[in-house]
């Protein structure tokens, strides 16, 4: 982006697959997804980076792989769908998907709080701390997408809920060992669910702003 002119360029950022509202109205509904990858200059791409570093590592570590990527993906459509649904500006960035993240981590140490002690009610409280500070800025600041954070914020929390591993001890000859019972069969359903209604909610939101435009 920067040798084609500059990732803080509208036109290069159209380029590349901003969310441009009238564009999505049009049919380029692939819109929806490519603002995921899509950043506004190197301190928002760094800082990004830095936020999935610290937040995705923890979920990929603790739901796999398949279910990270689901959620992280999820988490941004849905934040670029609420975007698209409620704000008429262009946006780029992976924010939802990062708030999506951090969503998805505080309704796994809420669902575990009393399993983790004292370690996990503490790191409830930070992640609320992060994600109400995070709001507020987001409410004051008047270039941050607003809508954009909370559709992925509220996907991540639904998401998190049902595809977080269900944790059980089975007592073998070689010891005590802690099993997932949230097979891929039913987290896999959740995420198909998802999908439907991610569809559903993008077919109502384009009606209702082409409308508008």
């Amino acid at each position: 982006m920067t040798a084609a002119g500059g990732s803080t360029n509208p036109q290069v950022l159209l380029r590349f697959g901003a969310k441009v509202n009238s564009r999505i109205v049009g049919g380029q509904v692939w819109r929806l997804v490519t603002p995921i990858f899509v950043h506004i200059g190197i301190v928002h791409l760094a800082f990004n980076t830095y936020a999935i570093h610290v937040f995705g590592t923890q979920i990929e570590r603790t739901f796999g792989s398949l279910r990270y990527l689901a959620i992280y993906m999820l988490s941004g459509i849905a934040g670029v769908l609420g975007s698209f649904a409620f704000s008429p500006h262009p946006s780029a960035g992976a924010s939802g998907a990062i708030f999506g993240l951090i969503g998805t981590e505080a309704v796994f140490f809420y669902r575990y709080r009393r399993a983790f002690g004292q370690g996990g009610q503490q790191r409830l409280y930070n992640i609320l701390v992060v994600i109400g500070y995070n709001l507020a800025f987001t409410f004051v600041a008047s270039n941050i997408d607003v809508w954009g954070h909370l559709g992925g914020l509220l996907a991540g929390i639904a998401l998190g809920w049902w595809l977080m591993p269900q944790y059980a001890v089975s007592i073998t000859e070689a010891g005590p060992r802690v099993l997932d019972l949230n097979h891929p069969r039913r987290w896999g359903t959740a995420v198909l669910a998802a999908i439907v209604l991610l569809v559903l909610c993008t077919l109502v939101a384009i009606a209702l702003r082409a409308r508008s435009i």
